[in-house]
């Protein structure tokens, strides 16, 4: 999660990570000059940077381009909402994240709001932001776990069951749905509480998976606990 899955960076771990973050922030400035920058006009460099980390720094977080323009604003770098909105499609269409709308599990209906964006390779994530994993690193697991869903060609959504959220509402293509949690651990119970709670509000009986940096692994009510490495690993879930 630290240097991300580009076949270059990870050649250049064993010279040592700093050649890997160098590679990628090349990585970034030539998408940014290259792709972005001559096909969108882009007012101020400083203030687009600034989406940028701001989405890099919100990963696995509902987010608005109202409220990155608010809290940008707040901060001294004025921003208005719809730049903010521009830049970010900019950001989607060269493929750097990637936007992930809401679903109305009981509604059937898709939502406009409160998106959330994955970004292409967390690698770019240190090299652009230089922090550490820590306190982000349930969000971090999510956007692995998203990027292989996508790999695996699943039709993606966040789920809204009433007030809670399931991490991912996937269809593959034979229109079968699963609905998936991620979490870095769930060995305090009051977080497996939390974890499984939106399964509980959710009124079909489609697979559920809880998928997690544990090595423990069982069933909850109907919920499959499964270790990421595992799932990762495993191509029957292709």
């Amino acid at each position: 999660m630290r240097t991300g899955g580009f076949p270059e960076s990870v050649g250049f771990i064993e010279a040592g990570e700093n050649y890997a973050y160098e590679y990628l922030k090349t990585v970034f400035q030539n998408i940014y000059t290259n792709d972005i920058q001559k096909r969108h006009t882009i007012y101020r460099e400083t203030s687009y940077k600034e989406v940028v980390y701001f989405l890099i720094d919100s990963i696995g977080s509902s987010i608005s381009a109202r409220n990155i323009a608010k809290v940008l604003t707040a901060n001294g770098k004025k921003i208005d909402h719809k730049t903010v909105l521009k830049y970010i499609n900019t950001l989607v269409e060269s493929y750097l994240f990637y936007k992930v709308n809401r679903y109305d599990i009981k509604g059937k209906q898709h939502l406009a709001t409160q998106k959330k964006y994955y970004l292409v390779d967390l690698g770019l994530r240190y090299a652009l932001l230089g922090k550490e994993l820590t306190a982000d690193v349930g969000h971090l697991l999510e956007n692995v776990i998203y990027l292989e869903l996508l790999r695996r060609n699943y039709q993606i959504w966040i789920g809204k069951t009433d007030n809670l959220e399931v991490d991912f509402v996937v269809k593959d293509k034979n229109g079968y749905t699963k609905y998936i949690q991620v979490a870095y651990t769930v060995k305090e119970p009051k977080t497996l509480e939390r974890e499984l709670a939106p399964f509980n509000r959710i009124p079909d009986f489609n697979e559920r998976l809880l998928i997690t940096m544990d090595y423990e692994t069982g069933n909850h009510n109907g919920v499959k606990q499964i270790n990421a490495v595992d799932w990762l690993l495993d191509n029957k879930n292709d």
